[in-house]
C-alpha cells in the first residue's frame, strides 16, 4: 500500500506539518501555526485540512520538536531530534554550508560544518533572550503585532543598542527609548538588530563565519526575517537568512526511519 509521508514539528510555540506525495518528492500540503499550548486542537485542524484537500489517505508520521517528543512517545511514532533533522537536511541539500543558525521559539542553536560534517554545536542557555519569545515580548511592549513590528523596522533610519541577552534588561532599554520619544520604527529595527548581534557575538564567539551560512527559522515569528538582522550578520561573511520549511523534507524522507 502506498503511504503518504508526513513530517510534523511541534516546537515550544509553533506547529509545522508537511505532507509529501508517495514518491516523497512533491509537497502536497504544508501548515504553520502557533499552537498557543493547544496542541491537540492544532493537530486536528491540520488533519482536517489534509483530509479536505487530499481525501482519506494513509499517512506515515515522523515527528520532531521539543513538544513533539511527548506526542511521539504517546502515539508510538518515530521521533527525530530537531538538530539532527536540520543538520542532515543542510548536509544533503546545502553541502557547502559552513554555519547553520536555528532561532526557535525559546532557544537558538548554531551548528558549524567542515568538509560536509558537523563539527560543533552551540545553544543558548536557560534564558530565551534573542529568540522568538524575545521578539514576541518586545512586540507586546510596543503594543504592536509581529507583522506590524516588521513593517515598522523596514521604515527605520537608525538603530540603538539593546540588551537582547536578557529580557528584563531589554525591557528597561526599550522603556528608556520610549521615554526619549524614539520612534517605534527605530525601536523595532533595534530589536531585530539586537537578535542578530546576540547570535553573532554570543554564539559564534571566536568562530569565523565563512563561505555560506544558512539560517533556519523554525519557531521565531516569520516576519523576524528582517533586513536589519541580515545587515548585522553580513560581515565578515556571506550570510543568507532564510526560512526553510523544506527542512522537513529530510525529516520525512530520512531513510533511517522507514514508513510505519
Amino acid at each position: 500500500m502506498n503511504v503518504y509521508k508526513v513530517g510534523l514539528d511541534i516546537g515550544s510555540t509553533t506547529t509545522k506539518m508537511v505532507v509529501l506525495d508517495k514518491d516523497g518528492t512533491t509537497v502536497l500540503f504544508s501548515g504553520y501555526k502557533r499552537h498557543q499550548a493547544k496542541i491537540q486542537e492544532c493537530l486536528l485542524g491540520f488533519l482536517y485540512q489534509i483530509k479536505e484537500q487530499l481525501g482519506d489517505i494513509p499517512l506515515s508520521f515522523h515527528i520532531t520538536g521539543s513538544v513533539g517528543m511527548g506526542i511521539s512517545e504517546k502515539c508510538s511514532l518515530p521521533f527525530v531530534q530537531e538538530v539532527v533533522a536540520a543538520t542532515n537536511y543542510v548536509r544533503r541539500e546545502h553541502p557547502h554550508t559552513a554555519t547553520m543558525i536555528d532561532i526557535g521559539g525559546e532557544d537558538a542553536k548554531v551548528v558549524f560544518f567542515q568538509d560536509g560534517q558537523a563539527t560543533d554545536l552551540r545553544m543558548n542557555g536557560n534564558c530565551a533572550g534573542g529568540t522568538g519569545a524575545f521578539i514576541d515580548q518586545m512586540a507586546i511592549l510596543l503594543g504592536v503585532s509581529i507583522d506590524e513590528l516588521n513593517e515598522l523596522a523596514l521604515r527605520s533610519n537608525q538603530v540603538y543598542s539593546i540588551a537582547s541577552r536578557c529580557g528584563v534588561f531589554c525591557k528597561t532599554d526599550i522603556q528608556n527609548l520610549i521615554a526619549k520619544n524614539i520612534s517605534k520604527e527605530n525601536i523595532a529595527a533595534s530589536i531585530f538588530h539586537a537578535v542578530a548581534v546576540q547570535t553573532t557575538v554570543t554564539f559564534l564567539e571566536l568562530k569565523i563565519v565563512k563561505e555560506t551560512s544558512l539560517s533556519a527559522n523554525t519557531g521565531a515569528p516569520i516576519p523576524a526575517v528582517n533586513p536589519h538582522v541580515i545587515a548585522a550578520a553580513t560581515k565578515p561573511a556571506i550570510f543568507l537568512l532564510i526560512v526553510i520549511p523544506s527542512i522537513f523534507l529530510y525529516l520525512i524522507n530520512n531513510e533511517q526511519f522507514p514508513a510505519s
